[in-house]
């Protein structure tokens, strides 16, 4: 389930966690959002490497 950032709610938040990974796996997006995300803090799953079939949620920066 995605949960989206209330902006109202942002006083609440204490911390950013960035985690960077390879596998970007929905099981394995499951299981770091179960571990790490918090009512008080904002979770940032940072994918270092894409499948061709698992890019559907990334920003193109532009960037080589």
């Amino acid at each position: 389930m995605r949960r989206k950032l209330n902006i109202n709610g942002l006083d609440v938040i204490i911390a950013f966690s960035f985690d960077y990974t390879n596998d970007t796996s929905e099981e394995n997006i499951e299981v770091k959002k179960i571990k790490y995300q918090k009512d008080d803090m904002v979770l940032f799953i940072v994918g270092t490497r894409w499948s061709k079939e698992n890019t559907r949620d990334t920003i193109n920066t532009g960037v080589f």
